[in-house]
């Protein structure tokens, strides 16, 4: 059986939609599933970016004139056969353990990360972790860390994230206001990356946004932006 529904913690702000595929009731616990074979989980994210008008200079707590959020981003895992997981925040997290390996042509059933806007991508590596935390994790104090999502190469030493870009049409995609990157310098990167991907530092996703350290290099053209929290 499938599922879809969204999950919401508020404690430290884990918000995502959940799609399960491949699993099948317990009978002896309704608030568990059994993943079968070929089971995975998509954990479906807030928008990461907010790509926003730089025509006009911003002096202190002034607000663009103009902004336009990403869209959502997924992150896509396996589950071993016969791995209970339970239907709340904690069991699914703690069921996303194996990144799923992309498929030649990127579905619904893979990682897809929009980071910046309009700039969408499978991270790539020889092993790549994803480093999370199942519970909310808080200080001695009380205080509450939000939720994220960490994916880096998986050996030290081993180099950063490879992006591999898709879907070139909606790159070229005008926001309608001056921004860090032109349509065109994005048609650009995707169309180049298809032969000389770029790279990242590790990648971090958050339901207030992500954040990621990309450059890349081709004959007559660079690229290098950096984002924190979905900003600029």
């Amino acid at each position: 059986m499938d599922a879809d529904f969204l999950l919401t913690r508020g404690a430290d702000l884990a918000i995502f939609g959940v799609r399960l595929r491949n699993f099948e009731p317990v009978a002896s616990d309704p608030g568990a599933l059994s993943a079968g074979q070929d089971a995975h989980i998509v954990l479906v994210l807030p928008p990461q970016h907010i790509i926003e008008d730089v025509s006009a200079p911003m002096e202190g707590l002034a607000v663009p004139e103009a902004a336009r959020l990403a869209a959502p981003s997924r992150i896509a895992y396996d589950v071993v056969p016969g791995t209970s997981v339970r239907l709340d925040a904690e069991g699914i997290l703690d069921a996303c353990r194996t990144l799923r390996s992309p498929s030649a042509v990127i579905g619904d059933t893979d990682t897809l990360i929009e980071l910046p806007w309009r700039l969408a991508f499978t991270p790539i590596a020889d092993g790549i972790n994803d480093i999370h935390t199942a519970a909310a994790l808080s200080s001695p104090a009380g205080v509450v860390g939000t939720w994220l999502a960490r994916l880096a190469a998986q050996r030290p030493g081993s180099g950063e994230l490879r992006l591999r870009l898709v879907d070139s049409a909606r790159a070229a995609e005008d926001p309608g206001f001056p921004a860090v990157l032109t349509p065109n310098d994005r048609a650009q990167i995707v169309a180049l990356a298809a032969g000389a991907p770029p790279s990242s530092k590790p990648i971090t996703l958050t339901a207030i946004g992500g954040s990621l350290d990309a450059h890349g290099e081709w004959s007559g053209f660079r690229w290098a932006q950096r984002v924190i929290n979905g900003r600029e």
